[in-house]
């Protein structure tokens, strides 16, 4: 029995049986690294028609936290290899789209299981910015998260698979432990390795500067007759993961006082 399938007994969560219609293949593949309008370019794409699985999907579906660190395992371990569209449509067959982590750190994996499915590159012109962008998140996260990471996770199954799944997919699978200090190393990398891996052919480098032109002309849309939206400032992330993550918080507290009494 591996660790996972120890957890799986222990703090219980239903996962995710997903499975995609005929008619809605998937067709674009965000693979930019976190901060670059993974959001922005989300809301465009379902603007243009495209439903769209962004990083924030893990934290409203905890479920798919056990799928996404089952797959992690797999990736790691050379485990019945290759993950397929089967396997990832556990947790992506309701959408045509996707962006930022989890999906991007199975980059290689998305682009063979998907062949048909464009991709898009979505960078910041000033990394240095990026950077900058990067550092203040993880920091504004970190006092919100801190106080129940150590104990509430251990009463709810929600914020320990979220927590499984930071650990995992995030901290290790992308950021090598340090997401300061590795930022610019691994945005690096991860672009120098996808230049390589993905089909030009299938390719698109863009930025939010570029806004619809490009990318409608990629995916053979018309351009919209709207404003390209601009999502998820560094405030906008605060917000959003509070208003996710305290029912989960308080439903642990509850289950702690609960065992504190027993």
């Amino acid at each position: 029995m591996t660790t996972l399938q120890i957890y799986q007994s222990i703090w219980s969560l239903r996962r995710p049986s997903r499975t995609r219609p005929r008619d809605k293949p998937m067709t674009v593949l965000c693979l930019g690294m976190p901060r670059t309008g993974t959001e922005s370019i989300k809301a465009a794409l379902e603007e243009l028609g495209y439903p769209t699985y962004h990083g924030f999907e893990p934290a409203r579906n905890p479920g798919d936290c056990v799928v996404w660190c089952d797959l992690m395992e797999r990736k790691e371990s050379g485990r019945a290899l290759p993950l397929t569209a089967k396997d990832f449509d556990q947790v992506l067959g309701l959408v045509q789209a996707v962006s930022d982590t989890p999906s991007i750190c199975f980059a290689d994996e998305l682009i063979e299981a998907y062949p048909d499915a464009k991709i898009i590159l979505n960078h910041r012109l000033n990394i240095d910015a990026w950077q900058d962008s990067i550092a203040s998140v993880v920091e504004g996260n970190k006092s919100f998260i801190g106080w129940f990471k150590r104990v509430l996770v251990l009463f709810s199954p929600e914020l320990f698979w979220l927590n499984q799944h930071v650990n995992r997919i995030d901290l290790d699978g992308l950021w090598n432990r340090n997401i300061v200090k590795n930022s610019l190393t691994t945005y690096k990398a991860h672009y120098a390795h996808l230049s390589k891996v993905a089909p030009p052919e299938r390719t698109l480098k863009w930025s939010v500067h570029d806004g619809w032109a490009p990318l409608c002309e990629f995916l053979g849309k018309p351009i919209p007759n709207t404003p390209f939206p601009h999502k998820n400032t560094r405030d906008e992330q605060h917000r959003v993961l509070t208003e996710t993550l305290m029912p989960y918080a308080r439903k642990g507290l509850l289950l702690a006082a609960g065992y504190g009494g027993s």
